[in-house]
């Protein structure tokens, strides 16, 4: 073909100055031929704006049909092709045999070979040749139809011919697609703006969710089914007995005899039998009369034999140690222990600890001995106190008042608050839990917790069960009696 300006013969497969015009591809031999030719540019924007004939612009999607692949890499492109199409961005309409990759705004090529494009939209410079269309030369076109002089290299594969009006035939599909992509976009301006201003219009902020109510439920008392549920007072003396019966066991006999005389209290024969053993290889004297007593409290016969028979000895320490053991017995029978104590009521030595004794028995000459030593102002404070309180072991309820003070005396709050639970006063439970406390208190405060028939709360039951696990063995079997006298047998609390 020639060039329209100066009639140079030109080869339109080979040509570097190209310009689409009408649609066809018009080859120059030179720019400036290009260039000069502005009254043809002219004759296309006057001959009308439909796609098939108005240049590329950079708003406008081109539909151009290509026989190979189209690369546009930034606005998604919508295609009819043969093959894939790969777009990242806003679809492009065209028809290719290959992938069509997109950079800029939408293209559709017909061309030979893959045309890249890294700008504004991207037409194939195409060649006519033989009423074909082939693309050849491939350059990114700029909106006013300005195109880029570099070439660029055809690769080797040859191209399939495509009838040049099919660029025509696609420009209107094209137009219509675009016009769809419009009314898409514009629905979706519409939308985003109604929920702005819904936004605006609620002060900015979305509405807050209602609160959530829970629904009304009764209250299960029971604990959560995760939570340690507390061992209950049966628990605790099933565990004080377990506790007991190991120390009978252990190695050191002052821990055997502590375990065996308290669990001799519930008329164990086997702690029974551990303390008769003892007995035989006891040689303090005092000891082993006071295992007989545990024997004999147990319910055993033989311990009361013991205790009488050491009513005879010549010591008298040891006759009037046997003698308070057996009147600790409550029983009327023993009147030669009675009387072994009454006689010590003219030994000034021994008169107070006699009248002690005796008191539990009613005696009346041990009472005289009491209100005379409670009366004299000459007698030391402890010596009248220690009356007091024997007084109401005798059954007095008129020194009530006197225990009551005694009560915060640190020297005596505990032997009057044991007095006090003789005579029934529950106003001395409050020190006797307190008592529970220490170990060498326990076991009496326990009883007389049981004679009054006082509650013992939950949590202080919980610290005696604690003490049974303790590192001191004696202690240990302390805490043990004292859970038994709670929790066991009322009769078990009947003797000290």
């Amino acid at each position: 073909m020639s060039c329209p300006v100066c009639q140079k013969p030109v080869d339109a497969l080979r040509a570097r100055h190209v310009r689409i015009v009408g649609g066809h591809v018009t080859a120059y031999c030179s720019e400036a031929c290009k260039l000069q030719d502005a009254d043809a540019f002219g004759d296309v924007l006057a001959s009308g704006r439909d796609a098939a004939t108005a240049p590329v612009r950079a708003s406008t999607q081109v539909a151009i049909d290509t026989d190979k692949s189209a690369s546009n890499k930034a606005i998604p492109v919508a295609t009819s092709a043969d093959k894939s199409v790969s777009s990242k961005a806003i679809p492009v309409a065209t028809s290719a045999d290959k992938s069509v990759l997109s950079k800029a705004i939408p293209v559709a090529t017909s061309a030979d070979k893959s045309v890249s494009s890294k700008a504004i939209p991207v037409a194939a410079a195409v060649a006519v040749k033989s009423g074909r269309v082939k693309a050849e030369n491939t350059s990114p076109v700029f909106a006013g139809d300005i195109v880029d002089e570099t070439p660029v290299v055809a690769p080797r594969e040859p191209a399939a011919p495509v009838e040049a009006a099919a660029v025509a035939n696609d420009a209107p599909a094209a137009g219509k697609k675009s016009m769809v992509w419009i009314v898409v976009g514009v629905i979706a301006i519409v939308g985003l703006a109604a929920l702005a201003y819904a936004k605006l219009a609620g002060g900015g902020k979305p509405n807050a969710a209602p609160p959530m109510t829970q629904p009304t439920r009764a209250i299960d008392a029971a604990p959560p089914p995760d939570a340690p549920v507390a061992a209950s007072a049966a628990d605790i003396k099933k565990q004080a007995l377990q506790v007991l019966a190991q120390l009978m066991d252990a190695s050191a006999p002052r821990v055997q005899r502590v375990a065996a005389a308290a669990l001799a209290r519930t008329g164990d024969a086997k702690a029974i039998a551990k303390l008769q053993a003892l007995i035989a290889t006891e040689q303090l004297a005092l000891a082993k009369l006071e295992m007989s007593y545990d024997i004999a409290r147990g319910g055993d016969k033989s311990g009361r034999a013991l205790l009488q028979q050491a009513l005879t000895s010549t010591r008298r320490d040891e006759k009037g140690d046997a003698a308070t053991l057996l009147v600790k017995l409550h029983d009327p029978s023993e009147t030669k222990a009675v009387a072994t104590l009454t006689e010590f009521l003219s030994i000034s030595q021994s008169r107070l600890s006699a009248a002690e004794a005796l008191a539990s028995m009613k005696n009346p000459a041990a009472i005289k001995v009491l209100d005379d030593i409670a009366a004299d102002k000459t007698v030391p404070a402890d010596q009248r106190n220690r009356a007091i309180i024997a007084l109401a072991h005798a059954g007095r309820r008129d020194v009530i008042p006197q225990l009551t003070k005694l009560l915060t005396d640190g020297s005596f709050n505990a032997s009057a608050a044991i007095a006090l639970a003789a005579l029934g006063d529950a106003s001395a439970a409050p020190v006797l839990r307190d008592q529970l406390r220490i170990a060498s208190l326990q076991v009496e405060a326990a009883r007389s917790l049981r004679k009054l028939s006082a509650d013992v709360p939950p949590a202080t039951l919980a610290q005696l069960a604690e003490a049974m696990g303790g590192d001191k063995d004696t202690a240990r079997a302390g805490a043990a009696e004292a859970v038994l006298l709670l929790t066991g047998d009322a009769a078990w609390a009947d003797f000290e």
